[in-house]
């Protein structure tokens, strides 16, 4: 029995990324089941560290 050779590709985008009027994330995730690639997981972060060394937080009080 062979087994099958399996990669992983990490993705980082911001939430508010689009392609043609859609959700970055989303037309992602549908280039991949096109493809019929094996999988694929959207996570959201709820904070992170840039490559500028700035926290990012995903506050729910700033979006009003």
């Amino acid at each position: 029995m062979q087994s099958k050779e399996q990669s992983e590709l990490k993705i980082y985008i911001d939430n508010t990324d689009r392609y043609k009027e859609q959700p970055l994330w989303k037309y992602i995730l549908q280039s991949v089941e096109e493809s019929h690639l094996t999988g694929a997981t959207v996570y959201k972060a709820v904070a992170g560290i840039g490559s500028n060394a700035t926290l990012h937080t995903f506050d729910i009080l700033n979006l009003s």
